[in-house]
């Protein structure tokens, strides 16, 4: 009888141990676990920082470009309208060409 309650108490105390074991395995796996979430985590916010900062970037750069479009325009607009203008004072400075040749010719006769 006490042989039976030595290896019961035996038995007892191996299977305690072996839960104590399994309890401190199973708690590092947590924390293992939970360093790689926390990880994970800060990969996911840095990820978001730089496509914000891509985004900022972005933003910035087309409004550049649009600035610079928009003056482009402003100037080629600007020229077209001299170059129309100039073309109109030609037109009319050959007309008053061919006009005063006509009077030269109608003087000469």
């Amino acid at each position: 009888m006490i042989t039976e309650l030595e290896n019961e108490v035996s038995e007892l105390t191996t299977e305690r141990d072996e839960a104590i074991r399994d309890k401190k395995t199973a708690e590092q796996d947590l924390l293992a676990t939970t360093n790689r979430l926390k990880n994970k985590s800060q990969e996911a916010e840095a990820k978001a920082q730089q496509i914000e900062l891509l985004k900022r970037e972005k933003s910035q750069s087309e409004i550049a470009l649009n600035k610079t479009i928009t003056e482009l325009r402003t100037k080629y607009s600007k020229q077209s309208q001299l170059l129309d203008q100039e073309q109109l004072e030609c037109k009319r400075l050959e007309e008053e060409v061919e006009k005063l040749q006509a009077e030269i010719a109608q003087l000469k006769k």
